[in-house]
């Protein structure tokens, strides 16, 4: 069997993601690129950064032998889907999937959501991060300092730190 690297040429300051492949094309784990910034992390979830030195990335991806694979369109899991008649891209993801998943109308999935939300109040249940005893700013602080893991770095949707602060706060209640 003949052992080849493919060379890939991509712009780092495009939000990129792509599969690391060792020479016998075993997954190794995965290099994602945002605003200029390349980011491998392995399959056991420790990420190398590269700020701004694409030869030391370069150099790693050669000491290491590993390639990169663009998943084609039919190989890859993740798909653009925007309902949200804002064009709101944070604070409704769970609406969003479900408009998907059930074929239904954002507006539906919202009100449906809603109801669970009065269902959930009038059966006692906690609706807000508040209700269960999350009220201070700095609480706010350590749950999103607490949700910043090496999985974060694998997200299909790059979220930010301040993105997971927000929605945090607007839950807060």
């Amino acid at each position: 069997m003949a052992k080849f690297t493919v060379k890939t040429t991509f712009d780092s300051s495009e939000n990129l993601i792509f599969a690391c492949l060792d020479a016998q094309g075993n997954h190794v784990g995965v290099v994602k690129t945002k605003n200029d910034k390349i980011m491998f992390t392995n399959n056991e979830n420790k990420t190398k950064h590269f700020e701004e030195d694409v030869n030391e990335f370069m150099k790693f991806m050669d000491e290491n032998s590993y390639h990169l694979n663009s998943p084609s369109a039919e190989d890859s899991k993740w798909v653009e889907y925007q309902p949200n008649p804002k064009k709101y891209k944070t604070g409704d993801c769970s609406i969003r999937a479900y408009t998907k998943a059930e074929n239904m109308s954002w507006e539906d999935a919202y009100d449906m959501a809603d109801a669970i939300t009065e269902l959930k109040k009038k059966m006692g249940m906690a609706c807000t991060l508040s209700e269960i005893g999350v009220k201070s700013n700095e609480e706010i602080e350590k749950l999103t300092e607490m949700s910043m893991t090496p999985l974060m770095e694998r997200n299909m949707i790059p979220l930010s730190y301040d993105d997971i602060k927000k929605m945090y706060i607007s839950i807060k209640g």
